[in-house]
């Protein structure tokens, strides 16, 4: 997507960009809050090109900055290492033995990767369509899912209720 139909999509759920909102998004982007734009070239053209993934970011920076932390605190914050809890590696155990994953993937020992947080929300929406999660549970198991490395849950309580209230997961 465009800069600015991220900033569109933003601004939809809420999320208040200030007076600029592309020097907002492009601001954070050089302090290393949001991952850079993949660059297309149309012939001689270059284009940047925003994913979900930036949404995502920018509903947390957004989130964290409601919250008062400093925007040097947030760049640590959404560094943190995310890791696995034991209700996580449990529901992504069939899975696991299913799909014929590494051994390695899905511990609680290591940090998750992006690929096996994708992946374990691939099986969330899996699991709500074949009736084995009620919808409704989608965002507080997903919560309760993901830890730090002292295995407390990687969202503050007030997060946990503003992700809760933003349809975090909604629209993403």
């Amino acid at each position: 997507m465009t800069l600015d139909e991220l900033i569109n999509l933003a601004q939809e759920q809420g999320i208040y960009l200030g007076k600029n909102p592309k020097r907002t998004l492009r601001y954070y982007v050089s302090r290393g809050l949001m991952s850079p734009p993949q660059i297309e070239y149309e012939g001689k053209t270059k284009k940047a090109v925003y994913s979900l993934e930036n949404l995502v970011q920018l509903k947390l920076i957004y989130l964290y900055k409601k919250q008062g932390y400093r925007l040097d605190e947030i760049k640590n914050k959404l560094k943190e290492p995310v890791f696995w809890s034991d209700e996580a590696i449990e529901f992504m155990r069939p899975f696991k033995v299913a799909n014929n994953y590494p051994e390695d993937a899905f511990q609680k020992s290591k940090p998750a990767d992006k690929a096996e947080i994708a992946t374990f929300i691939v099986h969330l929406i899996e699991a709500v369509k074949n009736g084995q999660l009620n919808p409704g549970e989608i965002k507080d198991f997903f919560i309760k899912a993901v830890i730090n490395k002292n295995g407390q849950p990687l969202f503050e309580p007030e997060i946990e209720n503003l992700l809760k209230e933003n349809s975090f997961l909604e629209r993403t």
